[in-house]
């Protein structure tokens, strides 16, 4: 299954290590908390999650061909949105700090997984 959500800069209030690490690891969700006012409608600039065995090509903002038998669910915006962090310069943008309380568990995931691969 095919899960669609809509679309859509200020440093949080990470620790110096944490805003370092993030710079490094080029994670723009924790250095972000503005977004795009206007909620794209599927299929236009919007963002999706996947599962990569299901689709035979994927486009930039939707699968061009599904693995047969696959099918594609659109989530009401009142239930569920990804938002695409980076800076909107010509669009209204609103703060949304919903994904500050996952910043510093993200960092340290990524750290570990860097390490784990041997990255630095």
């Amino acid at each position: 299954m095919l899960i669609y959500c809509a679309v859509t800069s200020t440093p949080l209030n990470l620790t110096a290590q944490q805003e370092k690490d993030a710079h490094s690891f080029g994670l723009q969700s924790p250095l972000s908390v503005y977004r795009t006012k206007h909620i794209f409608p599927p299929k236009d600039r919007s963002k999706l999650i996947i599962d990569p065995l299901r689709v035979t090509m994927q486009g930039i903002h939707c699968p061009q061909y599904l693995v047969r038998g696959q099918e594609v669910k659109v989530v009401d915006p009142e239930v569920a949105l990804l938002h695409h962090y980076r800076s909107w310069r010509r669009q209204a943008k609103v703060k949304d700090t919903s994904a500050v309380r996952f910043a510093p568990r993200l960092i340290e995931n990524v750290r570990k997984a860097w390490k784990e691969l041997g990255v630095s």
